[in-house]
């Protein structure tokens, strides 16, 4: 018998056998990363989120928005404002007239179960935040303007020479929103509403100007406005604003009426003083004896 023979294919076999141990082992362990590669990719946060991401309405151009959780648009304000403030300083009282400019930051809440009231703020640099909150009204099947606000902070570099700096908060008065309630699926368009108060307690800080307004927080279609509801009263000029002494009052028609009736009057009373002094002073003319 040849031990020799029978070692060296015991040898090769036993080789052999643990080659293919070792094969089946490696197959198995990269099926198994395949499987749980897949799983993995399956579960990826950021595919998920792509997935579940929200695709958001388009709004108008030029046109301050704010979504609900489903992409809905449920605010469109298009504006300009100009903001007359006034604050105390070394010299007295100092008056800061700066415009709602275009680089802000827009931020919205949209109705919900605890709070039915949407909400749009316009932030810019500075520490200034412009807030209207909207309201609806069941009774009237209309909507409207429920306050206003403007933070500002008087330490600000754009209040020079402010004595007494600090966060301050104007509230709108009551009267001045009055002119902003809408019927339900109608949007509010008006070139030149008029001035609106906003206190600091019970003194008058701020003046707002506003001009180029539509405005529109319920019932809105497509992220588009609704039919326009025009104002019927325009304030001083179109997007001019007022002289401060103006300011100081709430804005009258009347006076405007006044005007115009005497202007009437003084333009008649011209008129028939003429024909009397021309039909007393001047001879008339006998065509008849002229050579």
């Amino acid at each position: 018998m040849d031990w020799g023979r029978m070692l060296y294919d015991y040898f090769v076999q036993t080789i052999v056998f643990w080659c293919c141990i070792s094969s089946v082992y490696t197959a198995g362990k990269g099926s198994g990363n395949r499987k749980s590669g897949t799983k993995s990719s399956k579960w990826n946060p950021v595919e998920k989120e792509m997935v579940n991401q929200t695709t958001k309405e388009a709004g108008p151009k030029f046109t301050f928005s704010a979504w609900d959780d489903g992409g809905k648009i449920c605010i469109l304000a298009k504006l300009e404002a100009v903001f007359t403030i006034t604050f105390e300083s070394n010299y007295g009282q100092q008056h800061l007239t700066m415009k709602l400019p275009r680089d802000l930051t827009v931020k919205g809440r949209c109705p919900n179960l605890l709070d039915r009231k949407p909400i749009l703020d316009l932030h810019w640099r500075g520490g200034f935040t412009f807030r209207m909150v909207f309201g609806m009204r069941e009774a009237t099947h209309s909507w409207g303007i429920d306050d206003m606000y403007l933070v500002y902070n008087t330490k600000d570099s754009a209040f020079s020479e402010s004595i007494n700096g600090g966060p301050m908060t104007a509230r709108s008065d009551a009267d001045s929103l009055k002119q902003f309630e809408t019927l339900l699926g109608h949007s509010y368009y008006c070139p030149s509403p008029s001035i609106i108060n906003m206190y600091v307690g019970d003194d008058r800080t701020v003046i707002v100007r506003m001009s180029t307004v539509q405005l529109q927080a319920y019932r809105i279609e497509n992220g588009k406005f609704s039919p326009m509801s025009r104002c019927g009263l325009v304030g001083f000029g179109s997007g001019v604003i007022a002289p401060f002494y103006l300011m100081n009052y709430h804005e009258d028609d009347s006076a405007a009426l006044i005007v115009g009736v005497m202007m009437i009057f003084v333009s008649l009373g011209t008129i028939a003083g003429f024909a009397v002094y021309r039909s007393y002073f001047f001879k008339k003319t006998e065509y008849d004896t002229m050579i």
